[in-house]
C-alpha cells in the first residue's frame, strides 16, 4: 500500500489537459451568466518508455530488483531510455460578471499555480551498466556510450491575470514567475571502454551541469520570469463543436547570481592490478587512476525557458449525446516525443460526461485512460481522470496518472440544465 500513499500525496500536493469539455458541450451558458467562479485542480504523475511501475518501486522503496525485471526493461526502452515526472496544482478565479472595458462577452480570470516537471533521455547503455554491469558480452572490448545523456528538473509557481471570453470560454493570462529550484545535467558525449581481457577501464565524458542556489521548497524564490497561458476555442458550424488551440507555460526564468554552471571535460582510466606479480613479488606496482580530470565551475545569473507546450484539439459532434475529440501536444523536450490522443464522450444528462482516451507518445508509447465530469447541484461542477488506467492497477505498467478538478459557481442563476 506504501506506493498508494505516495501516489495520493502527490495528487493532493499537484493543470491538466481535459480543459472542462462538458462546459463547452453541454450547450448551458448558465455557467458564464454567474458572477464569478473558483476552481482548484490538480495533476500528477509519471511516465517512461520502458521502466514498470514494479521497478521504480523497488528502487524508491527497497526490495531485491531480481534479474528478469531487468532484463524486461533492458529488452523495452531498446536503444534508448525516456522517463518523465510531474505535478501541476493550481487555483483559478473567474470574474464573469464583470465586463472588460464595458465589452460584455469579455471577463477577467486570474491564476496561482506550482509546477514541478522531470525528464530524462539516456542510451539504453546507461541502464546497462548500472542494472546489468559491464561484464557484459556486448561491452567486452567495446565502448557503452553515454552520448547525449540529458535530466532536467524544475520547479516555479506563477501568479497571473488575464481575459476570458464568455462565449468560448477562449482567453489568455500573463504570469509572474517564481523560480523555485532547477538543475540540469546535459552530457553531450561520453562512454566507458572494458578490455577484452576486464584489466582495464577508460572513462571519459563531455558536458554540462546547471543548477540553481539551492534546491528549495514551495514559495521560495531563486529566480523571477513571466509566462503566458493561451486557449483559443473556435465554434464549428452548427454547433457541432470546437477546434481548440492552445499554449501552457510559454516563458522563462531568470535565475540569480548563485546560480552554477560546471562544465565536464573528464578522462579516467584504470589499469588493474596484476595478480601474479602480487603473489611472485608480495607487491604491486599502484594503478594509474587518473589520465585528467577538469571540472570548471563558476557562479552567475542564468536564463531558463520553461517547459512549456502548445497542443491543438478537434472535439466534434457524433449525435447529440456523443462527442469525439482528437489531440495533438508539442513539447520542445529532448525526452519528449509528439503527444496524439484520441477520446469518445458520452453525455449521460447536460450534468454528466463520461469519457474514454487513447494516447501515444510523450515520454512513454500506448496509453488509455478514462474521466468522469459532473455539476452537483447549481453550484459544484467535480472531474476526475487518469491518463493511464493500466499504470494505477498493475505493477507491469510503465507510468501512472491522475487528476482532480473541483470547482464553484458563486450565484449561478435560475436557468437550470435538464
Amino acid at each position: 500500500m506504501k506506493h498508494w500513499g505516495v501516489f495520493v500525496m502527490l495528487i493532493l500536493a499537484g493543470a491538466h489537459l481535459s480543459a472542462q469539455r462538458l462546459w463547452l458541450m453541454e450547450g448551458d451558458t448558465t455557467l458564464v451568466t454567474s458572477k464569478s467562479m473558483i476552481e482548484f485542480s490538480a495533476h500528477a504523475g509519471w511516465e517512461s518508455n520502458a521502466l514498470e511501475r514494479e521497478m521504480l518501486d523497488r528502487m524508491l522503496f527497497g526490495g531485491f530488483i531480481e534479474s528478469d525485471l531487468i532484463e524486461r526493461q533492458a529488452e523495452r526502452m531498446g536503444a534508448r531510455l525516456r522517463a518523465g515526472a510531474g505535478y501541476n496544482g493550481a487555483l483559478r478565479f473567474w470574474f464573469f460578471r464583470d465586463s472588460v472595458l464595458h465589452d460584455t462577452p469579455w471577463a477577467w480570470q486570474g491564476q496561482v499555480q506550482s509546477v514541478s516537471q522531470l525528464a530524462m533521455s539516456a542510451p539504453g547503455d546507461v541502464y546497462r551498466l548500472i542494472f546489468q554491469g559491464n561484464n557484459q558480452p556486448e561491452f567486452t572490448g567495446n565502448t557503452a556510450h553515454f552520448d547525449e545523456t540529458w535530466v532536467d528538473y524544475m520547479a516555479y509557481q506563477k501568479f497571473g491575470f488575464g481575459m476570458v471570453h464568455k462565449p468560448t470560454l477562449s482567453g489568455f493570462t500573463i504570469s509572474a514567475v517564481n523560480g523555485q529550484s532547477f538543475e540540469r545535467l546535459y552530457l553531450t558525449s561520453g562512454g566507458l571502454f572494458t578490455s577484452a581481457d576486464g584489466d582495464s577501464l577508460a572513462l571519459s565524458a563531455t558536458g554540462n551541469r546547471y543548477r540553481s542556489e539551492t534546491q528549495g521548497g514551495i514559495g521560495t524564490g531563486y529566480g523571477v520570469g513571466a509566462a503566458l497561458d493561451a486557449t483559443f476555442n473556435l465554434p464549428l458550424k452548427d454547433n457541432q463543436g470546437f477546434v481548440t488551440l492552445g499554449v501552457r507555460d510559454i516563458g522563462f526564468v531568470t535565475w540569480n547570481e548563485g546560480s552554477m554552471h560546471s562544465q565536464i571535460d573528464t578522462t579516467v582510466s584504470f589499469t588493474g592490478i596484476d595478480i601474479g606479480e602480487w603473489f611472485t613479488t608480495g607487491s604491486a606496482s599502484v594503478p594509474d587512476l587518473s589520465d585528467s580530470a577538469l571540472t570548471q565551475t563558476t557562479a552567475g545569473p542564468q536564463s531558463r525557458w520553461l517547459p512549456g507546450f502548445v497542443f491543438t484539439r478537434l472535439m466534434h459532434r457524433i449525435n447529440e449525446r456523443d462527442f469525439f475529440d482528437i489531440t495533438m501536444v508539442f513539447r520542445p523536450v529532448n525526452a519528449y516525443l509528439p503527444l496524439f490522443s484520441a477520446g469518445y464522450h458520452h453525455q449521460v444528462s447536460h450534468r454528466t460526461l463520461l469519457g474514454a482516451t487513447a494516447q501515444y507518445g510523450g515520454y512513454g508509447g500506448m496509453r488509455f485512460g478514462v474521466s468522469a465530469e459532473k455539476w452537483f447541484g447549481d453550484h459544484w461542477f467535480a472531474e476526475v481522470s487518469t491518463d493511464d488506467l493500466f499504470g494505477l492497477v498493475s505493477n507491469r505498467g510503465r507510468g501512472m496518472a491522475a487528476g482532480v478538478r473541483v470547482a464553484y459557481l458563486i450565484q449561478r442563476n435560475d436557468r437550470k440544465p435538464q
